[in-house]
Formats: C-alpha cells, structure tokens, sequence
C-alpha cells in the first residue's frame, strides 16, 4: 500500500490538488458525451457497451462508434501527433486510476486508443519525426508482448523506411566543405573582387532529393563512358550537394547483381 500513497503525493505535488486531477478535460468530456449515445447497458452481471463492442482493435469497432470517437475530438494527422495524444490518455488514465482505484479504462477511452493505435499502423510518414514515432511504436508494441498486428506492424515500417529513403526524407545534409580556392582572370588583380566585364554566377536553385540522385546518376554513366579515373563518394557529393552516403547507393544501385545459386 506504500507505493501508491506515494504516487498520490507524488502526483498532489504535480498538479496541486486531487480536485485539480479528477477535474475532466474538454475533450474528455466531448468524448464522454459521444460514447453516452452509443453505450447499450448489459444484462445483469455484464458490462455496458459500446454497440456490443468492449475492448479490442479498432477493426472490430461498429462504424457509429467509429465514426462518433474519432469525430468527437480531431484526430491528430501525423503520427508523432498521434503517438503523443495516445501517449497522453495513457499517462491521463494511470494518473485517474491512482485515485480513483478502477482497473479498467471507460469504453470511451478504449475506443479512442484504439482508433489512434491503428492510425499509428496506417499512416504513412512526412518527416523524420514521424519516422522515429513508427519506430518508437512499433518497438513499445513488441516489448508490451506478443500481438497479431507484429508482423504487419514491422512490415509497414519496412515500407516506411524504403520510402523515406528512396524520397530523400532521410537523407542526412553533407557537411559543409571549405570552398576551392577560385582562380582569378587573366590581368585581374586579386582586390576580392570580380574583374571588370566578369559576372558573378547566381547560386544555382536548391535542388530536389530526385534531382540530386539524378546527377549522381549522370556523373556515374559519364565515367563508365568516358573510361576516365572514378571519383570518390565524396567528390561526386562535393559536386552535386548531396551525402556521400546518397552516392553510394546510387553506385550500388548500378552494380550487376549477383547471379542466384
């Protein structure tokens, strides 16, 4: 009994009264009000439910249910948004249960995990941070035990990650390189600035993840054809602005494969 006295008083300290931890949130609120027009009462001795669902995945969810849940409180449209609101009715629910002793979350409550753990599987990624929250999932999944979703959940990460890195979302930006030393014009004197009659040349506009693996690509082809000396990973980066590491697979992504045994 010692350790969750010591979790009210630890969680007292936190927010600063019980009546502050128990007070619901507007969203738990509109979420309560949703689910109290789907509950169906059970027969004595059983649980209420939500339109004959209790607990489990989204999949199994009546589309009412589905649709009231997900709609009563905007669903995040990232993953990271998504882990971090599953992440929070968690910690809310450990939180409630130190005070008020129930075991079980609300039907609301398990319903709207549910709907945001099969979003955490679905959606696809628009940035590193969305990456690293699949694979923070993922992982939390598999540790919390064995689950019929593990083997589709490690597949669409696979997917994931072979998208990002085909898309350049991944790539790392080279480090920055001292610039070459320019070579000054004919009868130019050497004052920092450009000779009379000479233009600077604008910076050429940024280019795009395809774009750079496309003159990878061309500067790869021109020395097969031309027979010269190759360049390394790091001087055709130089050229292009991109990572070495970008270069690589593009050079990799030219060697013939292997014959199958």
């Amino acid at each position: 009994m010692a350790e969750p006295a010591r979790d009210r008083t630890a969680l007292l300290a936190e927010f600063g009264s019980e009546a502050a931890i128990l007070r619901p949130t507007l969203n738990e609120r509109d979420l309560h009000s949703a689910a109290a027009l789907l509950t169906v009462q059970g027969s004595p001795g059983s649980r209420p439910s939500l339109m004959g669902w209790t607990d489990g995945r989204a999949v199994d969810l009546p589309p009412e249910v589905r649709r009231e849940i997900g709609g009563a409180v905007r669903l995040p449209s990232t993953v990271a948004g998504t882990l971090e609101e599953l992440s929070g009715w968690r910690r809310r629910w450990e939180v409630l249960a130190a005070f008020e002793g129930e075991a079980d979350p609300p039907l609301w409550l398990k319903a709207r995990c549910a709907i945001l753990e099969q979003r955490l599987d679905t959606l696809p990624p628009q940035s590193r941070a969305d990456v690293a929250a699949r694979l923070r999932w993922v992982l939390e999944a598999m540790a919390a035990g064995p689950n019929p979703d593990e083997a589709a959940r490690l597949a669409r990460l696979r997917v994931d990650l072979d998208e990002c890195t085909a898309s350049g979302l991944l790539e790392v930006a080279p480090e920055p390189e001292e610039p070459l030393p320019m070579e000054p014009a004919p009868g130019a004197v050497q004052t920092g600035h450009p000779a009379e009659g000479v233009s600077q040349a604008a910076d050429p506009s940024p280019r795009t993840g395809a774009e750079k693996r496309r003159a990878v690509l061309d500067l790869l082809q021109a020395e097969d054809a031309d027979g010269a000396e190759p360049l390394t990973d790091r001087e055709i980066a130089r050229r292009v602005g991109c990572s070495p590491q970008t270069v690589g697979n593009v050079r990799k992504s030219l060697a013939p494969a292997e014959p199958s045994v």
